[in-house]
């Protein structure tokens, strides 16, 4: 009886020794798989991040449109307002002649000749009054038309 006691203890101490093995190779391979971290990818863009206005806003076209009229003082002579946005609050003016081919006339308001594509004119408003010198520095009555003031353009 001796014998199948320590033969009974012998395979306990076996058994136990064996499973402490595989407990312990079991939890080394999932910690390893854990604790190995996956490289972090990092991708560089080409684009630049968006910024609202991409640009500056573009005041009204590049060319010279009919921005309204110029009435004489007496109401005798009726003649086109041309105009473009120099910069942020100074523009370029002209007028045309009544006939028919039209020349373009020069404008001077507040003493300064409204064509000089550096300097310009403050903008015109409505009941401001102009003078053209090719008619005798006649006095004229500005009256202006809706218009779109500035665009973003994208």
């Amino acid at each position: 009886m001796k014998i199948n006691n320590l033969i009974i203890i012998l395979l306990l101490i076996i058994i136990a020794i064996l499973s402490f093995i595989c407990i312990y190779l079991f939890t080394s391979k999932n910690t390893t798989n854990t604790v190995q971290q996956q490289p972090i990818i990092i991708e560089k863009r080409n684009e630049e991040l968006p910024m609202y206005p991409k640009e500056n806003p573009k005041y009204h076209e590049q060319d010279y449109q009919q921005i309204g009229t110029l009435s004489s003082i007496d109401n005798s002579k009726i003649l086109p307002l041309f105009g473009k946005r120099l910069n942020k609050d100074r523009w370029l003016y002209y007028s045309a002649s009544e006939t028919n081919n039209q020349l373009k006339i020069d404008i001077e308001y507040e003493n300064k000749k409204c064509k000089d594509k550096y300097i310009g004119c403050n903008e015109l408003y409505d009941d401001d009054i102009v003078t053209i010198p090719q008619y005798n520095n006649e006095k004229f009555i500005v009256s202006k038309y809706d218009y779109k003031t500035f665009d973003y353009s994208m």
